[in-house]
């Protein structure tokens, strides 16, 4: 088994220690060492027994190691992968199981995609996105960087989605439209026309709120 090493102990680690226990139910993969946390909160009473070994800060990774990102703030994912990097890292891609993946689509580095989830055909994703249960990524889109597709989001074929995006609950992404870098569609949103960056959306149809 390999060693994980889960990087936030909030709302965001807890979920990932769930989705670990469901890799290993069907192939046995990952041993989990514990959370590091710069806040150095125990939650052992609602993470499974286990603890906080560390801080992300002063952590020196081994070379049996492997990290995965638990933080769903988008930037905040990325300075705590930085971080992680910068002390040589390695970091793991989890896929749930029952989750549907084209053979044909690509992950970046750190990637996650929780229960029921569906990455279509030739999709490719960035680094370090995370792809929520029941959100699906359709055929031939184009995924940047910690971009995150919350539960139960529609991102239409042939999008392209800008680093750092968010995609809210249940929000729907026309097919073949452009959600610029660090825009955010509101929950239950519908997209029909191309987002610039920065820029935050909600409604059916999705506008500008910002």
């Amino acid at each position: 088994m390999k060693k994980l090493v889960i990087a936030g102990a909030g709302g965001m680690g807890r979920e990932m220690v769930w989705l670990v226990d469901l890799i290993n139910r069907v192939t046995p993969t990952w041993q989990i060492k514990g959370f590091l946390d710069d806040t150095m909160e125990t939650i052992n009473n609602l993470a499974q027994g286990l603890d906080i070994i560390g801080t992300i800060q002063d952590w020196i990774p081994a070379e049996d190691e492997y990290f995965v990102v638990a933080i769903y703030n988008n930037h905040g994912r990325k300075a705590v992968a930085e971080k992680l990097k910068e002390k040589g890292a390695k970091f793991a891609t989890l896929i749930q199981p029952y989750a549907l993946v084209a053979e044909s689509a690509h992950f970046g580095t750190g990637c996650i995609v929780f229960t029921n989830a569906s990455v279509g055909v030739n999709s490719s994703l960035g680094d370090f996105c995370y792809v929520q249960g029941g959100a699906i990524i359709g055929d031939d889109d184009k995924i940047g960087n910690y971009v995150t597709a919350a539960s139960r989001s529609f991102i239409g074929g042939r999008s392209i989605i800008g680093d750092f995006a968010y995609i809210g609950t249940g929000a729907l992404i026309c097919p073949e439209r452009n959600i610029g870098k660090d825009a955010c569609v509101g929950i239950g949103s519908v997209v029909i026309r191309n987002i610039k960056d920065g820029v935050h959306v909600f409604g059916n149809p999705a506008k500008k709120i910002n």
